[in-house]
């Protein structure tokens, strides 16, 4: 198939994993570069009323230029990441065309998670106009199914073996990149009470956003670098006696990409107890789960003491992630028997 890919072609990126993905399967991918096409261009993003305008005009003309190569390309396949960009009269556009393409959405986010970054009033009008809606958590089909999505799929997370895996460090890594607690993720006010209340062990930052910090926060002190992924990132847990993960609420009793990063690097995750992830992860055997701060509190300390039964984990966490089939090319198997029955 000729796939055309919509969202971002930058490192780190879930588009780049997928990408690689379709191509080990033998079909032929591009992009429509969000970053290129529209956020590389954005002057005013301090200036609320000013960077309205700008993104309104910017996004008209992103919009435009993807009509424009799906119909110089003729793709099979648009594949949409989230789709915050685009409007439902384009994709209705693309719809009318003669042999038109396949629209297929994966939204990373909750379509439906207002007021945030992650969706707007185009997104939101543009579920109809997909052919196939894929989406990591099943407890949003059926809000899906009433904002007018043709045809639902459950599509979770994973990983890449390339990029999400045990790193054997020098010393010098090892210096540089240990902690007691690690985490990778970017600046919330929520993820930093978390984080403070385990300000006096030693912990590891990796993020973006985090020069928002109160100017006396403790954590300021923990800030190890920016953004950062793949092999980085899998240094960094690597590194680390504790990763921890925080399961945004937007998630539910769902899962994010650390679900399967973390233990994919040989990492013991500790994470936000959700349903989904105690599936995978049994609790206290492929990982260790809190659900508020004085747990999660107690579980870093009883951890920490044990060093051992924290190995266990970890392997065991390796062990059935990266044996369970939940690779990207396994997700993008997955993807790809959907779209051709449709």
């Amino acid at each position: 198939m000729r796939i055309l890919i919509v969202g971002y072609d930058t490192p780190g990126a879930l588009e780049r994993y997928c990408a690689a993905a379709l191509s080990d399967l033998g079909h032929e991918v591009r992009y429509h570069d969000l970053y290129e096409g529209l956020v590389r261009h954005c002057r005013f993003r301090e200036t609320p009323v000013l960077s309205d305008i700008e993104q309104a005009i910017l996004r008209g003309q992103y919009n435009r230029r993807l009509v424009q190569a799906v119909g110089d390309w003729r793709p099979d396949v648009v594949f949409v990441f989230k789709g915050v960009e685009l409007t439902a009269p384009t994709l209705n556009r693309l719809r009318a065309l003669r042999n038109r393409p396949l629209l297929v959405n994966w939204n990373p986010d909750n379509p439906f998670d207002f007021p945030t970054a992650n969706t707007n009033r185009h997104l939101i009008a543009s579920i109809p106009a997909y052919d196939v809606y894929f989406i990591w958590d099943r407890d949003l089909f059926g809000p899906l199914r009433d904002a007018g999505a043709r045809h639902v799929e459950y599509l979770p997370f994973g990983y890449d073996p390339e990029h999400h895996h045990p790193v054997e460090l020098s010393v010098s890594e090892r210096e540089a990149l240990g902690s007691q607690i690690c985490f990778v993720g970017g600046y919330t006010p929520e993820r930093a009470a978390l984080l403070a209340r385990l300000a006096d062990f030693e912990i590891g930052i990796w993020g973006t956003n985090w020069d928002r910090l109160p100017p006396g926060s403790p954590l300021r002190e923990c800030l190890r670098g920016g953004w950062t992924w793949g092999l980085e990132m899998s240094k960094a847990f690597s590194a680390a006696d504790i990763v921890m993960n925080f399961i945004r609420a937007q998630n539910g009793q769902a899962h994010n990409m650390r679900t399967f990063e973390a233990p994919a690097a040989g990492a013991f995750m500790l994470s936000t107890r959700t349903r989904d992830q105690v599936n995978w992860l049994p609790e206290g055997v492929g990982a260790a789960y809190f659900s508020d701060p004085e747990e999660m509190r107690a579980r870093v300390a009883y951890y920490l003491d044990h060093p051992d039964e924290r190995k266990r984990i970890a392997s065991e966490g390796y062990r059935r992630i990266t044996g369970g089939g939940h690779t990207y090319l396994d997700r993008m198997r997955r993807w790809v028997e959907v779209v051709e029955s449709l």
